[in-house]
C-alpha cells in the first residue's frame, strides 16, 4: 500500500464514501477528473477535500 491510500484509508469510512461518491456522481468526465484531482492532492498533504471539510 502506498502513502498516498494509508492515508486515506486511515480515515473514517463515512469520510472515505463521501469524496468516492462526490466524484463519481459528476456528470461531466472533466468534473470527474478535476475532483479526483483534488481528491488525490489533498489526501497527498493529509487534508480533507474542501466541500467536506468542517468549518
Amino acid at each position: 500500500m502506498s502513502g498516498l491510500e494509508a492515508v486515506f484509508f486511515a480515515k473514517p469510512a463515512s469520510y472515505r464514501r463521501a469524496p468516492v461518491h462526490r466524484v463519481t456522481s459528476a456528470k461531466r468526465s472533466e468534473t470527474r477528473d478535476r475532483r479526483l484531482t483534488q481528491l488525490i492532492t489533498d489526501s497527498a498533504a493529509s487534508r480533507t477535500v474542501p466541500p467536506l471539510t468542517r468549518r
